[in-house]
């Protein structure tokens, strides 16, 4: 915090936002909004209207830590971007592309890094455990007993009983 001029020791990965807000009505970035959020909560980029852009199209260079982060997608209209796009990439290509198809809003996720966005858990919905949020299997499912076993113990063919046998 108390450095004023960058020595370059900084390390992150190096990722790039790119939005085109070049939408079918010609009206750019009106009434229409995105954030980019990480697991804490906290607001890493950010953009809306004509007061943060001055084109249609921008780009941003984020510097991003190995986490899982949230685009979310804003249109005060309720008809989507109609059009507009982002692209979320690495030196590896792209994290997370789309766009607002339609609706007021929307979300996607993606991860940098090491990090991942799975959540773990039984995705079997025939399972006792079964978990609606998870969207990658664990092997944690657990299923209810479906064979039953019928032990009769009070029957004998030669009627003296069971001459010390067990079950």
């Amino acid at each position: 915090p108390m450095a004023d001029t960058d020595d370059g020791s900084c390390f992150c990965s190096t990722n790039t936002l790119t939005v085109n807000m070049n939408d079918s009505w010609g009206d750019g970035w009106n009434g229409n909004v995105l954030n980019v959020v990480d697991t804490s909560g906290a607001v890493v980029a950010s953009g809306s209207g004509y007061s943060s852009y001055t084109t249609p199209a921008d780009v941003q260079v984020l510097c991003l830590a190995d986490d899982c982060y949230t685009f979310n997608m804003y249109d005060s209209y309720g008809d989507g971007w109609n059009g507009g796009t982002y692209d979320v990439s690495d030196a590896s290509g792209s994290l997370s592309s789309g766009g607002l198809t339609s609706g007021s809003f929307g979300s996607a996720t993606f991860s940098t890094g090491a990090a991942s966005c799975a959540v773990l858990g039984c995705t079997d919905s025939s399972a006792t455990n079964y978990d609606p949020s998870a969207d990658t299997d664990d092997g944690s499912c657990v299923y209810p007993c479906t064979d039953n076993v019928v032990v009769f113990t009070g029957y004998d063919s030669w009627g003296d009983g069971w001459n010390g046998g067990t079950y």
